[in-house]
């Protein structure tokens, strides 16, 4: 082979190098890439908080804001109405409401203790109580019971949600009942079964 068609035949395989790039680049940023990564962005959470200080820190203060934000009293001085009326009352329960769900998700990380160490379950000294270890077993032995009962409570915080991206109060309201059947479903099943 001569010099000329030596330097053309190395032009052209480094053609087709450089017109391979493109689809190597893509087969390194594949799907099956980029699952495991996010399997092992998954892998690096580490909780610290336990199940009953996420209910106590952000489960239950949301929750009880989003139930108070519409309210009737009968006084000696008649009725009040408390309503959400203005644009910072209803964005300050938007963010009740986005942390109440996203607490759901938090709930449903593995590995969470029930209680933070050495502690025990609120209430535990009256009857029907269940202990942390019993809770565990309980959440373990059926996981996807767990995450309905989560979702139940996302799902009616986001129909909290919706009423306040509307600002309807009254739809609040309706949400906030559905809130607390949920949470009770899940006290019932996980922390005073009857």
């Amino acid at each position: 082979m001569g010099a000329h068609a030596m330097k053309s035949h190395t032009r052209i395989g480094l053609l087709v190098s450089m017109a391979a790039l493109p689809t190597i680049a893509c087969l390194a940023a594949s799907p099956a890439t980029k699952s495991q990564n996010q399997v092992d962005a998954r892998a690096t959470f580490r909780p610290e908080a336990s199940f009953q200080e996420i209910m106590v820190s952000e489960v239950v203060p949301s929750s009880a804001n989003l139930w108070n934000a519409v309210s009737t009293k009968s006084t000696a001085q008649g009725i009040i109405e408390n309503r959400p009326t203005t644009d910072e009352a209803w964005l300050s329960l938007r963010h009740q409401a986005l942390i109440l769900i996203e607490a759901g998700n938090l709930l449903l990380m593995k590995d969470r203790p029930i209680v933070a160490r050495g502690g025990k379950v609120k209430d535990a000294e009256q009857p029907g109580i269940l202990g942390p270890e019993q809770i565990r077993h309980a959440m373990d032995a059926d996981p996807a019971k767990l995450a309905r009962l989560v979702h139940a409570l996302q799902g009616a915080t986001g129909k909290a949600l919706e009423a306040i991206e509307k600002k309807d109060s009254g739809a609040l309201s309706d949400a906030g009942g559905a809130i607390d059947e949920a949470c009770e479903a899940c006290h019932k099943t996980y922390w005073y079964p009857e």
